[in-house]
């Protein structure tokens, strides 16, 4: 049992069958409180304002407000030191100038509780799953999409390997120059769909491509197989780390080629 030192609180008697009482002054302050409140929530509380003890109390209107209210007797959730809310009936007495705050279990109020948790746990339950039937069958339609993806990346990759090499092939059988050149600018151009195609599948992103690094693949295959005999002519890339979709790519890879192409075949004649 806990007194204050004046005899305002006398009926808090250790024997108390009470869950909860306490004494209150006309401010709040919690003057008194049975061992039966502090053990319930599971720290002094003598001294301190009497929303302390309130589940919520932050939102909690001021003493004097509450106790405004006419409904008699009154139900509030207590926190308890289990961290499980406790619903009380509370019964309010005058005593002097201060208030004696009688709480007891109200069985219908926590009857109430225990259906909606129950039927609380049923519908998270339920939810769960749903959500795992959702999850399934989302993991299923993914795995479907990296199938197709593969299967479409390996169709086009084969294809545009098989036109190539039809290309160089009738490229070695032509003997005018100006064929074999024709086919061999046609062969860096698809070359550089196929850099773009490869690109795509290895980075797993199929929305853009990082215009840079896609740039100077094309640019070394065409340098190699362009590039004059002898060395004097060096390449030298200054990239900007530019992302673009896509759709973009493709119309600057092809403009690159045709760039680079163009520049190795007329800017060194023999070889300058």
């Amino acid at each position: 049992m806990i007194l204050p030192e004046t005899g305002r609180a006398a009926r808090f008697i250790e024997a108390s069958v009470s869950v909860l009482r306490v004494c209150v002054s006309g401010e709040g302050t919690i003057l008194a409180t049975n061992a039966q409140a502090e053990a319930l929530i599971g720290e002094p509380l003598l001294g301190l304002s009497w929303d302390r003890m309130l589940l919520n109390f932050a939102g909690t209107p001021v003493f004097s407000e509450w106790l405004k209210n006419p409904a008699r007797p009154r139900l509030l959730s207590v926190r308890t030191a289990a961290g499980v809310p406790q619903t009380l009936r509370i019964t309010v007495e005058k005593e002097g100038e201060d208030y004696i705050l009688f709480g007891e279990v109200d069985s219908v109020e926590q009857a109430r509780l225990g259906r909606e948790v129950l039927e609380l746990n049923g519908e998270l339950n339920n939810l769960s799953r749903e959500l795992a039937h959702k999850n399934a069958e989302l993991a299923e339609g993914l795995r479907e999409k990296e199938g197709l993806l593969r299967e479409t990346h390996h169709r086009v990759k084969n294809n545009l390997a098989l036109i190539t090499s039809l290309m160089r092939l009738t490229a070695g059988r032509s003997v005018t120059p100006e064929t074999k050149a024709a086919l061999l600018e046609m062969q860096n151009r698809i070359h550089s769909v196929t850099v773009l195609n490869e690109t795509l599948y290895k980075t797993a992103s199929y929305t853009s491509v990082r215009l840079a690094d896609y740039l100077k693949q094309i640019a070394d295959h065409v340098f190699q197989a362009q590039a004059p005999k002898g060395g004097e002519v060096r390449l030298v890339l200054d990239l900007n780390p530019v992302e673009v979709a896509t759709g973009q790519a493709i119309p600057c890879g092809l403009i690159a080629n045709e760039l680079m192409t163009n520049s190795l075949k007329h800017a060194f004649p023999g070889g300058r």
